[in-house]
């Protein structure tokens, strides 16, 4: 009897003991993948940045991968989705966010060709092109602009020339340049409202007759140089952003109304430095990963960046789950929850 207590209890510390083992969360590989890569058919972008908070990281790390994409694509096509998300906590008060987001390689190729106003507006997600808009805000300001305080985009009187190709240029940096000069054109003519550019109007010719070369030059270059295709060469790798100025017409609020003398803008995220490999196995917050919704549903925006809501067809932000020290959590069931960061 003595004997069959002492197993009792013996069992009873087992499984104690074993309901007391942290819980560790895998590192999903596809953080590792290159920043840009075509996957049967599907082109598939992965951004990282860091911040002080999950939200902050995460928001950075999406704007980051749909600036890449937009470059590629000339806007950010209807079809894009995110893919998969995952945040770390390297260390106290130090953040790590990832994002995977793709497309189907085709409707980029018919995005980019897009010449037309209308059929700009027509192709664009107007959500994403939105939220794009307001990363764009961030790293020139350092920081976030209400969403009720920005500012109506409304065509220019002229459109800014294309960049001229530099001495010091090879046939990628200027290719990106190019690209980015078109992106933002046909940016200003998917946040300018359904009202602007009407056909035949002296605004819609102006844009055509602005952007017309530079998508022959990118159309050209592309088809002699397939590296554009099938490499990872995004623009968030091109050293000289300052290069192409981003137009007025797509600042948030007058830069006059902005400016303080505390306020400095925000770094942009240095994407393709992976944090050294000791950091991850420190002590510190771990989130999983969550799948999004199939690929062929759209985006949904909300305009509150904090607001906490599972994504489930475009760009939203939720609550990072609960986290603690990897190896010294208890009884703490790991939440699937999404994540998100600036």
């Amino acid at each position: 009897m003595k004997m069959n207590f002492t197993l009792i209890c013996f069992f009873q510390f087992i499984l104690w003991s074993c309901a007391q083992a942290p819980v560790v969360s895998e590192v999903p590989s596809w953080i590792h993948q290159p920043a840009r890569s075509v996957d049967s058919g599907y082109l598939v972008y992965v951004a990282k940045a860091s911040s002080g908070s999950v939200d902050r990281a995460q928001f950075k790390a999406e704007g980051l991968a749909l600036e890449d994409l937009a470059n590629e694509c000339s806007i950010i096509p209807k079809g894009t989705r995110i893919e998969d998300r995952y945040s770390e906590e390297i260390e106290k008060g130090i953040f790590y966010s990832y994002i995977k987001i793709g497309l189907e390689f085709q409707i980029c190729e018919s995005a980019k060709k897009s010449l037309q106003p209308k059929d700009i507006q027509e192709l664009a997600s107007q959500a994403f092109t939105e939220q794009l808009r307001k990363y764009q805000e961030l790293i020139e300001t350092g920081e976030l602009p209400n969403v009720a305080n920005l500012a109506e985009v409304t065509p220019p009187e002229q459109f800014a020339p294309p960049p001229e190709r530099a001495a010091t240029d090879d046939e990628s940096s200027y290719v990106l340049a190019t690209r980015q000069y078109v992106a933002y054109q046909k940016q200003i003519v998917v946040l300018s409202g359904p009202n602007a550019f009407a056909p035949n109007s002296l605004e819609n010719q102006k844009f055509i007759t602005a952007v017309s070369p530079s998508i022959q030059v990118i159309s050209s270059s592309e088809l002699k140089n397939p590296i554009f295709h099938t490499g990872s060469i995004v623009w968030s790798n091109f050293p000289n952003h300052s290069r192409i100025i981003r137009p007025p017409n797509l600042n948030g609020v007058s830069r006059h109304e902005m400016q303080r003398p505390e306020q400095r803008p925000e770094q942009r995220p240095e994407q393709r430095q992976r944090p050294p490999q000791a950091l991850p196995s420190q002590n510190g917050g771990r989130f999983n990963s969550q799948n999004m919704a199939p690929r062929n549903q759209g985006p949904q925006h909300l305009n509150n960046l904090h607001r906490a809501s599972p994504r489930q067809n475009g760009p939203s932000h939720s609550k990072p789950q609960a986290h603690g020290k990897r190896r010294k959590r208890k009884n703490q069931a790991q939440r699937p929850e999404r994540h998100l960061g600036l």
